[in-house]
């Protein structure tokens, strides 16, 4: 016991040399006998121990009490410790049994960890079965102190000074023994090992409990854990480990009052927060499953993730984004609460008295838990949402099943929760309290229920279904308009701060890019008054009461987005993405592309729909939530061809040398072609069976990113100079598609029928307005949008149904003395000027006539 307890613990450096400097030969070989000693002085005790008994308990209690959990140095880090585990001599199963039996009085410490990795990792594989799961037991117990450090506060004086640097010294110390004690976590073999541990186990054996354990104290202490430690991308990358972990998080249960098991799940679903032994048995799995699993999504291809042989089953995969879905909700209800709860002392005991302990408020260990399961749940229901956004898999209305409606009552009272700064309320710190200074100082007070509504609209938008997000998206432009928009407007030219311009219908382009620029024109959200100028140099008749200003933009768009200008190119399925050769055709293309964005944002901040076929990973880019750039999973909408030549190429089982290809791509350039690397030296280095994944992906991030990074960034810039980017992050890209260009549906002609207006005679149930709609309703799809076009300049209608048509669709009498005259529009007013035809086929020809010749507004 002297050995464990006495001078060797007290002093170790003495006996094992721990100065520095040029040492003797003489004094090396003295040191060299005292070591070996004092690696006999421990070994002596340790042969004892090999048998149960109390004898062997005694000895390794004291081995692992003295020895192994206190702070140890260097010399036994990197000497003594490894020499015990190399002789093959070491009690190894016992030492586990015996630290496995005195967990609750032998707190979990950095040297601790390393020791059991020391002894353990290089003869897990000759230990059964039970010995072995111990052990991957105890890693996970040892590792549970893992936690980003926080800053030591800096001292205020100088008596503090040599404190500090023995405190950082020390802390240096630990840090440099957790580094090599997770470096040896994460050596190859270690892993491989482990994960064969897990695959001979069964299910329900507590080893896959187990290692994701360790896995979520390593994704809790590192940011980029993911990305850095190989036990965490080998693990994200095995399906059998993750449906095994997925079945684990399932059956987290506890036991009801009426006997039966409730899913811990769906507890936690509902807002009520578990028991701190539940919590612990939830947690980790749930958060390792979400880092692992979103990590995998990443490079799961669409074909593994729904196709024949998919990693979880469609079905499943529905219900499990339910689950997570629900889950995520019910922690937003726990990190806002409405009431603080309460636990009476009696009903304290009476728990008590039972073995069960009550719920108590979260502790700062336990708000840091739930915090970081929020934002793993977050990660990966985003993940989800974007594959079923392009793949379509989950049912219509899934995403917003389960959250309560907007009312459009309470739409304006949601948009000031909406600008309303989310970072002054700290997550699951209990009910929202404001001192009286604060009321005092006149600050808007916020319920739970108000902040729980905040941060939904900010991190999670898409449980709230798509027409309820448009109504805000909406009242969020209404009331900026009111900053930046004068009723004055309508009737006075120079009233307010109105945009007046004159435009060359030829040169629309060229004007407006001079005209509407920022040193012209700061801001774009003014109202806009447009001119129009023929092709003879005449003003176009009529004045602007807004129509004229939506053919001018809706014109404008066109011609800025036509490939044949340039700044835009097709993919092979028609969608429009920036040109990664425009540099090559105008002299500082990021000045179009900002305005293009500007213009683009302008259609957007007033309402109008724009036919422009978007690119999905270019909408994708705009909307960059993490950053700009869009993996390859997007390449498919920018090249369907080149997207399946790099799956085959990622699942390729032969000699991919033999493709004869290395980190480099051919760019056409205007009929020439030039070599650009992937990465530097890339002309240099062959693709291999090692490398053909990285290839994959550096090739699509070149086409996806890289080409058209400077493009993007200017045309986010100009949108963002007229909405505020975060508006249009409640709507994913497709979405987002529909907002710019409307729902890609026929015009309903009964919804316009019942929110027409009339005027000059006319009334709904006149024989000339009945005889139209007749009509109307018998036109084809193609008509119909020709009609709505004709009348409104946009052939798409509006995103909420005609209801929300400013100004309404209307219909006026043009008389009855000229029955040969064609039907006119005055789309300033959505205004149809419809003669009194005598007949339904007089009216068709004439309508089908008006509406096909395209001819503008000086048609009438």
């Amino acid at each position: 016991m002297y050995s464990f307890e006495g001078e060797f613990r007290r002093r170790p450096q003495v006996r094992l040399g721990g100065s520095s400097g040029t040492e003797r030969r003489e004094e090396a070989i003295q040191r060299a006998q005292q070591a070996a000693a004092v690696l006999q002085l421990l070994e002596r005790p340790l042969q004892l121990a090999g048998q149960p008994g109390p004898l062997s308990d005694l000895v390794l209690t004291a081995f692992a009490t003295c020895f192994l959990q206190p702070r140890f140095s260097s010399q036994v880090r990197h000497w003594l410790l490894p020499a015990l585990a190399a002789g093959g001599r070491f009690p190894l199963a016992r030492c586990l049994s015996v630290v496995a039996q005195r967990r609750a009085r032998l707190p979990p410490s950095t040297w601790l960890l390393f020791s059991l990795l020391t002894l353990g990792r290089d003869v897990l594989d000759a230990q059964p079965a039970d010995v072995r799961l111990l052990y991957l037991e105890l890693l996970d117990w040892a590792s549970a102190h893992l936690r980003p450090r926080e800053a030591t506060p800096d001292a205020d004086d100088d008596s503090g000074d040599e404190m500090e640097a023995e405190e950082t010294a020390e802390e240096r110390q630990e840090n440099v023994t957790l580094r090599e004690a997770l470096d040896a976590l994460d050596q190859p073999e270690h892993v491989r090992a482990l994960c064969r541990l897990v695959d001979d186990a069964g299910p329900e054996s507590g080893a896959v409990r187990a290692l994701c354990g360790i896995c979520y104290h390593l994704i809790s202490r590192e940011r980029l854990a993911m990305h850095k430690y190989r036990l965490l991308y080998t693990l994200a990358f095995s399906k059998r480990f993750l449906r095994r972990l997925w079945a684990a998080v399932e059956r987290c249960s506890q036991a009801s009052l009426f006997g039966d098991d409730r899913s811990l799940l769906q507890t936690l679903a509902r807002g009520v927060e578990p028991l701190a032994g539940d919590r612990d048995r939830l947690v980790p799995p749930l958060a390792a499953f979400c880092a692992l699993f979103a990590h995998m999504l990443v490079t799961l291809h669409d074909a593994e993730l729904v196709g024949d042989e998919p990693l979880f089953p469609v079905a499943q995969l529905v219900a499990m984004s339910a689950t997570l879905r629900d889950v995520y909700l019910g922690l937003v209800q726990l990190a806002y609460p409405d009431l603080q709860p309460t636990v009476s002392p009696a009903y304290r005991s009476a728990l008590q008295s039972v073995g069960v302990s009550p719920a108590r408020p979260a502790a700062d260990d336990a708000a840091a838990q739930w915090t970081g399961l929020l934002r793993s749940v977050n990660a990966l229901l985003w993940q989800l949402q974007s594959r079923d956004s392009r793949l379509g898999f989950c049912p219509a209305g899934h995403w917003s099943a389960r959250t309560q409606p907007l009312t459009a009552e309470r739409i304006p009272e949601v948009v000031a929760l909406f600008k309303a700064d989310l970072q002054a309320f700290q997550p699951f710190a209990g009910p929202i309290r404001y001192s009286r200074d604060e009321l005092e100082a006149g600050i808007p007070v916020l319920s739970s229920r108000d902040v729980r509504m905040m941060l939904l609209l900010r991190q999670l938008p898409f449980v709230f279904s798509f027409p309820q997000r448009v109504q805000l998206f909406q009242e969020l432009i209404r009331q900026d308009k009111q900053n930046s928009q004068s009723d004055l407007d309508h009737f006075m030219s120079n009233a307010g701060t109105s945009i007046s311009v004159n435009i060359r219908r030829n040169y629309i382009y060229e004007d407006a890019f001079e005209k509407l620029s920022p040193d012209n024109e700061p801001s774009l959200k003014p109202r806009m008054r447009v001119k129009m100028v023929n092709a003879k140099g005449l003003d176009e008749a009529g004045i602007d009461g807004g129509g004229i200003f939506r053919e001018f933009l809706s014109e404008l768009l066109k011609t800025a987005f036509d490939p044949n200008r340039g700044f835009f190119r097709i993919t092979n399925n028609n969608q429009l993405y920036p040109s990664p050769q425009v540099h090559l055709l105008v002299e500082r293309p990021a000045d179009h592309y900002f305005f293009i964005g500007r213009v683009l944002g302008k259609a957007i901040y007033e309402q109008m729909l724009v036919e422009l076929p978007l690119a999905a990973f270019f909408l994708t880019k705009l909307l960059g939530r993490q950053s700009d750039s869009v993996d390859i999973h997007y390449l498919d909408s920018l090249d369907p061809v080149m997207y399946k030549n790099l799956l085959y190429l990622s699942s390729y089982e032969g000699d991919v040398t033999e493709l004869g290809l290395d980190f480099t791509v051919n760019v056409a350039e205007l009929g020439e072609s030039r070599v650009e690397e992937l990465k530097p030296g890339g002309a240099g280095i062959a693709v291999t069976s090692a490398n053909h994944i990285e290839y994959v992906h550096l090739v699509a991030d070149f086409k996806l990113n890289r080409q058209i990074q400077r493009q993007c960034a200017a045309l986010r810039l100009g949108l963002a100079d007229v909405i505020p980017i975060e508006w249009l992050r409640l709507f994913d890209h497709r979405e987002l598609q529909t907002l710019i260009s409307g729902a890609p549906i026929p015009v309903d002609v009964a919804d316009l029928r019942a929110h027409t207006k009339y005027s000059g005679g006319y009334a709904d149930d006149h024989p000339v307005v009945e005889m139209f709609w007749r009509v109307a309703a018998e036109l084809s799809d193609r008509q119909k949008t020709q009609l709505l076009k004709f009348v409104t300049s946009c052939s798409r209608p509006p995103l909420l149904g005609f209801r929300e048509l400013y100004p309404p669709f209307c219909i006026h009498s043009a008389g009855a003395d000229d029955a040969d005259r064609l039907p006119s529009a005055s789309t300033c007013m959505n205004l149809l000027k419809l003669p009194e035809y005598e007949d339904a086929d007089t009216l068709r020809g004439k309508l089908c006539y008006a509406i096909e010749s395209e001819a503008g507004f000086e048609l009438s």
